[in-house]
């Protein structure tokens, strides 16, 4: 189901629209890897909030400890979108870094897991759904490093 309006408008999903989207349009294999992500979401994060775009649905895990943000995205066309610009600011942006170096360590990937640290503050980079697809287990252990090490349970 394509959530898109004539007018354009912004479109509030719910988890039900998410993964009719998801199963209907993307391959077993990813459809997989973002259950995956979700089930683990559920699970570890404080909540779950549903995004609003015109036509792509996402899920935004917030731990609060870390952030009131979200700083993962999980997109309904497969791409996972990382908020370093979401994260707290602090001195030097410890907890930035601290992400990028997680995610470097187990999928590095250029755009991504190599933000120079002038430039950590206001990006949003992007894992495409092919990188997903097949590095997912990589990708969830760098956050699970990340959230752990910055304090949530």
């Amino acid at each position: 189901i394509t959530r898109q309006t004539s007018s354009g408008q912004r479109h509030q999903w719910n988890e039900t629209e998410y993964w009719q989207e998801v199963n209907g349009k993307l391959s077993p294999a990813l459809a997989a890897a973002l259950r995956h992500f979700y089930d683990w979401a559920l699970e570890k994060a404080d909540r779950i909030k549903w995004g609003t775009g015109v036509t792509r649905g996402s899920f935004n895990p917030v731990f609060e400890t870390i952030s009131p943000r979200s700083f993962v995205t999980f997109f309904t066309d497969g791409t996972i979108q990382v908020s370093y610009a979401y994260l707290p600011v602090e001195e030097g942006d410890v907890n930035k870094r601290a992400l990028r170096d997680a995610l470097h360590k187990y999928i590095p990937t250029p755009g991504v897991s190599d933000v120079s640290d002038d430039k950590i503050a206001n990006v949003w980079p992007s894992f495409k759904p092919e990188i997903v697809e097949a590095h997912s287990e990589e990708i969830l252990k760098a956050l699970k490093e990340f959230i752990a090490e910055n304090g949530h349970q």
